[in-house]
């Protein structure tokens, strides 16, 4: 009787030890996946900001362009006048 006590215990420590090491390991993996979502997310605002200021220049270049076909098609009317 002694003897399965003792060989449950030694199975149940060594279950609880590699379980002990299992959440270890898995513990250091989702350490990892949060530091990759850190890094994806630094890129991601990076790129956010990017792609704003892209749009603010295309807003921009879009005004100007619409500035100067007012101004071509104002000479070219007044052109066709005299």
């Amino acid at each position: 009787m002694t003897f399965v006590f003792l060989s449950a215990s030694v199975v149940l420590a060594v279950m609880i030890v590699a379980l002990m090491l299992s959440n270890m390991r898995f513990s250091g993996e989702v350490r990892e996946l949060k530091d990759k979502l850190r890094e994806l997310e630094a890129g991601n605002s990076e790129l956010v900001s990017r792609v704003g200021l892209a749009c603010d220049q295309l807003t921009e270049a879009d005004r100007e362009m619409k500035t100067i076909r007012s101004e071509l098609k104002a000479e070219i009317e007044a052109s066709g006048k005299h």
